[in-house]
């Protein structure tokens, strides 16, 4: 069990302070995922764009978010005297004194659950963003048959095919 100074339990109060702060974060980037998933799964690819640019908006602030973690980490190491890579939030959940075991431990399960859930609507996000990128292409393929791709001969000439009608976009989608 950690016995800590007064300092240590300020150093750790801010610790749990930046570790709120990165749970909230971390949720503003499980919503954006979950909005990226029912965009794909409406098959709205026109709204993809902006759904990535406000994902890559929440990361950023994430990566923010763990640069003062890290700070505060090191700031907490200081005053306890031990080596920062040491604390983990399974080490504080377990050596550090009540309230701050639960607490840490609370938030260890926190981000648990969550990464646990961000990696699986990743992989629901990658496999939907490649069917709708295989769809894409067949329609594509559709819109361009082999027949057209050889749509004019010599200069100035285009070959007479038995097969050349005219394709309206919206009878072929």
């Amino acid at each position: 069990m950690m016995t800590l100074s007064a300092s240590a339990v300020s150093a750790l109060e801010v610790l749990n302070d930046v570790m709120w702060r990165e749970r909230r974060v971390t949720e503003a980037v499980r919503f954006k995922l979950v909005e990226a998933k029912l965009i794909l799964m409406a098959d709205e690819p026109r709204f993809v764009p902006q759904a990535l640019a406000e994902l890559e908006a929440v990361v950023r602030r994430l990566r923010t978010v763990e640069h003062e973690r890290d700070a505060a980490l090191r700031e907490f190491s200081v005053e306890v005297q031990m080596d920062v890579d040491r604390i983990t939030l399974r080490a504080l959940s377990e050596e550090a004194p009540e309230p701050w075991s639960t607490i840490f431990d609370d938030h260890r399960k926190a981000f648990l659950e969550m990464t646990a859930e961000i990696e699986e609507i990743t992989k629901v996000n990658r496999r939907l963003a490649t069917l709708a990128f295989s769809g894409a292409k067949e329609t594509i393929r559709a819109l361009f048959t082999p027949e057209d791709a050889g749509l004019y001969g010599r200069p100035g000439e285009v070959p007479a095919s038995p097969n050349a009608a005219p394709i309206r976009v919206d009878e072929v989608l």
